[in-house]
């Protein structure tokens, strides 16, 4: 739901990066779907469109299975 909900499938193959950032933040995310799909995306000091709100909810929901 989430990455439909907030076009997650969309960052597929997203793979940038600020490298005159020394001190910065990034992300590294992989989905692999039962059918064997995967979703990869990569960022350092770059981020694909939606980025805040889409990793806040993946984040929020990971948080509830332990």
């Amino acid at each position: 739901e989430i990455i439909n909900e907030y076009v997650i499938f969309k960052w597929n193959g997203f793979d940038k990066s600020n490298k005159n950032v020394m001190d910065g933040s990034g992300f590294d995310l992989e989905v692999i779907y039962s059918d064997s799909k995967i979703i990869k995306a990569h960022g350092y000091m770059e981020y694909p469109t939606n980025y805040s709100d889409g990793s806040k909810a993946l984040q929020e929901y990971l948080k509830t299975i332990n």
